[in-house]
């Protein structure tokens, strides 16, 4: 498999940014940046992408600015602030099209569980933006964040969930505080029959105080625990009252476990609901191999546009003589999420 179609599998390793780490780890660091610096010499005409027999000439990017240099831990202020504001339009747009399943997926490092310089504050500061603009558009707003699954010494909860209501209720949420209320997963938090709880701290109950948009932060399956069973039944009983669900950052593929769960039997019906989400906004890094150094480009996508692949390219600055980095558009698809072997021919192919 192409180095590139590796990262579609999933990865998991270190982020090499300490220098206590041992001498063979820099060593890889340096090869792998030295490999980068050969392909960066290298001539990467703008190509030409087919998809679905639709042939488009491709030009230098000039969509939306994309943020450089997002290895740089913490991120700065305005690149949190770039990704909040088009997941926010994303989902607006969405939302204004008469779309009640909506999904989000922006794994920047700090929103990526993967790497060891996640930072949950990103995401709840993304969460906040979103939901408090949701509310500024006339909607009521429910955060939900998924509880413990299982029974007895088998009940979990996600690490990267692990404190999340609490943080959000110590949150400032502003003049949006009346608007938005705090829960879990499952059909009860959508027909009422749980009460909602305020970000005050109120508990209020009946038809005006029910939430017309749920969010979802994070939803993910668990070794021997699915929370699709709860995902289906409350998105069942949101399209029953017409109201909207938004995940974001949901991982939601199959963990086999010795029990059988999330085997081989049902997955089509598991993948088949999946699909049933909108995708509203898609942001990933692309990096050669599987380690998260150095990024190779990303794949980006806001609601009602093409899916779009960016090379990162580095250049010398003529003014300054520094070296910087920017995002070139290499890749175009119109109808649907490329695949690994379509984003690899992105890279890979050249005008003829």
């Amino acid at each position: 498999m192409h180095p590139i179609c590796s990262i579609q599998q999933g990865y998991k390793t270190t982020i090499f940014t300490s220098s206590s780490h041992c001498h063979r780890h820099h060593i890889f660091r340096r090869q792998l940046l030295n490999q980068t610096r050969k392909r960066s010499h290298a001539s990467f005409p703008v190509i030409t992408a087919r998809n679905n027999d639709t042939i488009e000439n491709l030009v230098p990017y000039e969509g939306a600015p994309v943020p450089t240099k997002m290895n740089n831990i913490p991120h700065s202020r305005e690149m949190r602030r770039h990704f909040y504001s088009e997941i926010t339009t994303a989902v607006l747009a969405g939302l204004s099209a008469g779309k009640t399943r909506l999904n989000v997926r922006c794994t920047i490092p700090e929103l990526n569980t993967e790497f060891d310089v996640y930072r949950v504050g990103t995401l709840l500061e993304l969460v906040r933006d979103v939901a408090c603009a949701v509310t500024a558009d006339g909607r009521k707003v429910k955060v939900c964040v998924q509880q413990p699954l299982g029974e007895g010494v088998f009940q979990g909860t996600p690490l990267s969930l692990s404190g999340v209501m609490r943080i959000m209720q110590q949150m400032d949420w502003g003049e949006a505080k009346e608007f938005i209320s705090l829960g879990n997963l499952g059909a009860a938090e959508v027909n009422g029959s749980k009460n909602n709880t305020r970000i005050d701290g109120e508990n209020v109950q009946g038809q005006n105080s029910d939430p017309d948009v749920f969010i979802l932060i994070s939803p993910q399956n668990l070794t021997g625990q699915s929370v699709l069973p709860l995902l289906e039944e409350m998105t069942e009983e949101a399209d029953k009252l017409n109201k909207s669900v938004i995940l974001i950052n949901a991982k939601l593929g199959d963990i086999p476990s010795s029990g059988g769960l999330m085997g081989v039997r049902g997955r089509q019906d598991r993948q088949d609901f999946i699909k049933t989400f909108t995708p509203a906004y898609h942001f990933r890094l692309l990096y050669l191999g599987a380690g998260p150094y150095p990024i190779m480009g990303a794949l980006r996508y806001t609601y009602g546009g093409p899916w779009e692949v960016l090379k990162r390219i580095d250049f010398i600055e003529p003014e300054t003589g520094e070296r910087e980095e920017a995002y070139q558009i290499v890749g175009r698809f119109l109808e649907k999420e490329p695949g690994a072997g379509e984003i690899t021919e992105c890279f890979q192919r050249k005008n003829s």
